[in-house]
């Protein structure tokens, strides 16, 4: 009868070590899932933050307004491309539609954008377009 109580105690403890194994091995799911869901959350959260920090970039344009024209003429062509820049880039965000960006023309040949980092990389490249397409036809 002593070997039947061993053995039943063996059973038990290995039992046991296979329950305790089981919630060692749920708690690193649980704790893997928890820390891939955290960090998602911070990077959503970060990237929200740099969508809605607005900061100021000056843009030298000088050759996308023609050195030829009068002063008059560079300020309607600015005005222009201050047009252009709100009617491509987020329409709905900038002041004139209620949105918090802003856009201003600097005599003779600069503009001022308040913006998000996200749109001054869409005006960089909205610009460096516009300058490619410039040289291009200029070429031809």
């Amino acid at each position: 009868m002593a070997t039947r109580t061993r053995l039943v105690w063996k059973r038990y403890s290995i039992a046991t070590l296979l329950f305790l194994i089981f919630l060692a091995a749920g708690s690193f799911v649980g704790f893997r899932y928890g820390l891939s869901e955290g960090v998602e959350n911070q990077v959503e959260q970060r990237l929200a933050d740099q969508k809605s920090s607005l900061y100021v970039v000056a843009y030298r344009v000088p050759d996308l307004v023609a050195d030829k024209n009068t002063d008059q003429t560079k300020a309607a062509t600015l005005d222009r491309l201050i047009t252009e820049i709100k009617t491509s880039i987020g329409r709905t965000r900038w002041e004139n539609e209620n949105g918090p960006r802003t856009v201003v023309a600097k005599a003779p040949d600069s503009i001022i954008i308040s913006a998000s980092s996200t749109d001054h990389d869409h005006v960089t490249a909205y610009l460096e377009g516009r300058l490619k397409g410039l040289e291009e036809s200029t070429q031809q």
